[in-house]
């Protein structure tokens, strides 16, 4: 009678679920949680946000843990990035990953986390009452790629919807006079790779 009940607890498919749970363990070994966790020590923050960046790349995906919808989750209001952004101004790579971290978690609630609308509208209002001096002091500024990573975080912003484009067009200042340079500004590693080929 034991051995039938020990066949049937096989037949009955205990055996999958240990390994399931591997499978997902090691999938998810990047959590919403652990970001958090990792944002709150200043030794970790910038290391946490470049593997939150490349996860995020590669999402959605049904076979990627979704560590930007977990965050989301355990995190509203996304305070523990927001404070990377208090007190001292910031070197302009960890300016890149903060504001890259913020566009990836924007352009997700502007499309398939659209469910999550609220937390991107919060993100935007954060970002234009609190820190629009640092938005101007990256969009000016003479490193291209912070300027140009700054003008892709404007447009996640306004694809919140009508309610973050107005917010954004009522607070950003057009007459600023270093607006009409962004024109001029070009990528000179790019700029020098194209004449490179041409020749």
């Amino acid at each position: 009678m034991g051995t039938k009940r020990k066949n049937s607890a096989s037949a009955g498919g205990q055996d999958p679920p240990p390994a399931k749970r591997v499978r997902s363990t090691g999938t998810a070994e990047f959590t919403g949680a652990r970001f958090k966790f990792l944002l709150r020590d200043s030794s970790t923050a910038m290391k946490g946000l470049e593997t939150f960046i490349a996860k995020a790349k590669l999402l959605p995906s049904n076979e990627q843990y979704d560590v930007v919808e977990e965050y989301i989750k355990v995190s509203i209001e996304c305070v523990e990035m927001f404070k990377l952004l208090d007190g001292e101004r910031r070197p302009d790579s960890e300016m890149l990953l903060i504001f890259q971290a913020l566009e990836n978690i924007l352009l997700r609630t502007a499309s398939d986390l659209s469910h999550f609308h609220v937390v991107g509208m919060n993100i935007v209002k954060k970002l234009i009452n609190s820190y629009m001096k640092l938005i101007y002091a990256a969009l000016y500024s003479e490193t291209h790629r912070l300027s140009r990573l700054c003008l892709t975080l404007l447009s996640a912003m306004v694809s919140q919807g009508p309610d973050a484009a107005r917010d954004v067009y009522s607070h950003f200042d057009f007459n600023n006079k270093f607006l009409p340079n962004l024109v001029k500004k070009r990528d000179y590693k790019v700029r020098k790779q194209n004449v490179s080929h041409e020749d």
